[in-house]
């Protein structure tokens, strides 16, 4: 008899694993699957002969992947004792290469955005439960199979702990942690101005978060299909996203710095149906939950989208007007009530140009630049507005 149990480092079972056994004497292979009790067990096998053991198991790659994993590991890059336990370290390693790195973060991040379809390590892997692993040499240490050198007794205790990859928080559905968590549920609104469009027409749509208090990441999947020729105009440095069969998804983390910019998202496209924005765009929690992840781990915020009527515009700014430009350009913004509002202007190096402050009525407003007043030369750069603790950007382009 040749037997063992699958389970989570937590002790849960996962069911249906492939479980193969190699009669490396004989040559010969079987396989088998865990029960849901992740048990499995290999009743019939000569003595005497080696054997190998080999766990594998297929599923749904997204499962249980989240930008709250991206965050952990960006957390753990620069301070490995972030990770919980050995086993998040082989999660991380999502390309395979046994280097935990920025590489990682962005392809779960790509995962996450659709763009893609698996990753190199698998999705699955299982190691032997006696291994004696640290976070220092959970790469270099450990492995996937159990190796029997001559079959003498019966061999019941076989076990392997199931390591989902790329799914640092234990969310993955075979693996019951998550049923032990609890998450306290807030929400936090999208904002988008609920303008009318005709079919036909070029729509130009920004979304910004409510707040970014205490945000340090977010993802969430909209759908689009009442748009065509969609492009995506605008996204803060960092956010990975993907557009696949009109549906828009994207990651943003940053554990470091946390969530700057209230602006998430600006795209473009050809209206396909008359109506409101609140008719033509809409959440979708199919394959990605819209969440935003705060510094208490226990929270999770529910994003939803809010649709602002006229009266109720929130604080926008616009595309600076020419761009590119050569001399003067004009940047439109809009405030909700009086206040005071900060501008500057950098470089695509980061050098800033121009800073000034200004007391503003409600309404529509308006900043112009005079490029050779600021010694702007040819090249990119950026446009910053701060308001009531709101925070927008732009980028614009100077021709000489």
């Amino acid at each position: 008899m040749i037997s063992g149990i699958i389970v989570t480092e937590d002790g849960e079972g996962i069911n249906k694993v492939d479980v193969s056994l190699s009669n490396e004497t004989l040559l010969t292979e079987e396989f088998t699957l865990t029960d849901s009790d992740g048990k499995y067990a290999f009743p019939d096998n000569p003595m005497s002969d080696s054997y190998m053991i080999n766990p594998s198991k297929k599923g749904i790659p997204i499962d249980g992947i989240t930008t709250e994993d991206v965050l952990i590991i960006q957390e753990a890059i620069m301070d490995d004792s972030k990770y919980d336990s050995p086993y998040d370290v082989i999660a991380a390693d999502v390309d395979d290469n046994k280097v935990i790195s920025a590489i990682d973060v962005i392809l779960i991040q790509r995962m996450i955005a659709g763009i893609l379809p698996e990753f190199k390590a698998g999705e699955w892997k299982f190691i032997p439960a006696d291994m004696e692993l640290t976070v220092q040499n959970a790469l270099s240490a450990s492995q996937t199979f159990t190796a029997i050198e001559s079959l003498d007794n019966d061999m019941t205790s076989l076990d392997f702990i199931g390591v989902k990859i790329g799914d640092l928080t234990g969310d993955a559905s075979t693996n019951a942690r998550d049923e032990f968590i609890v998450r306290q549920q807030q929400s936090l609104d999208l904002l988008v101005n609920n303008q009318y469009y005709e079919k036909g027409d070029y729509a130009t749509i920004e979304i910004n978060l409510a707040d970014v208090k205490d945000i340090y990441g977010y993802q969430f999947s909209l759908d689009l299909s009442k748009l065509s020729s969609v492009s995506v105009d605008d996204t803060p440095t960092g956010t990975v996203h993907g557009l696949v069969d009109g549906k828009l998804a994207l990651s943003y983390a940053d554990a470091m710095e946390g969530v700057s910019e209230n602006q998430v998202l600006t795209i473009s496209g050809t209206v396909e149906q008359s109506g409101n924005l609140s008719d033509l765009l809409k959440i979708d929690n199919n394959r990605i939950q819209a969440e935003a992840y705060t510094s208490n781990r226990d929270i999770d915020k529910q994003l939803q989208l809010r649709f602002m009527e006229e009266n109720e515009s929130p604080f926008t700014l616009g595309q600076n007007i020419p761009n590119p430009f050569r001399s003067v350009t004009v940047i439109p913004f809009y405030l909700p009530e009086d206040g005071k509002v900060d501008l500057q202007v950098r470089s695509l190096d980061g050098r800033l140009i121009k800073n000034t402050s200004y007391d503003l009525r409600k309404g529509e407003n308006t900043f112009s630049l005079d490029a050779a007043e600021l010694g702007m030369n040819s090249g990119i750069y950026y446009y910053q507005l701060k308001y009531n603790g709101l925070s927008h950007h732009k980028k614009m382009i100077v021709v000489k």
